[in-house]
């Protein structure tokens, strides 16, 4: 994917090392840099929490989560205004 502004860091469905969230929150611009965690797990399965959870524990105090079901979300115009 393009990232024309920001950071990107993809995380599946598994763990990630500590250090991956310090570092990601270095590049975002520190700990009070907006976060934005797109899920397309449902959140009956918990990953969008476990993943604020490990961004909070890296330091982030700016996480928001914006869910999204299928291209139909991600191509909305309220998408676009939610991860801007």
């Amino acid at each position: 994917p393009e990232v024309r502004n920001g950071t990107l860091v993809l995380v599946g469905n598994g763990d990630a090392p500590d250090e991956a969230g310090r570092k990601f929150l270095e590049a975002a611009g520190g700990n009070d840099a907006p976060v934005v965690v797109v899920c397309a797990a449902p959140e009956k399965d918990g990953a969008p929490h476990a993943l604020c959870r490990w961004l909070q524990s890296a330091g982030a105090s700016n996480v928001k989560v914006v869910p999204v079901r299928g291209r139909k979300d991600i191509e909305s115009s309220e998408f676009r205004t939610q991860v801007s």
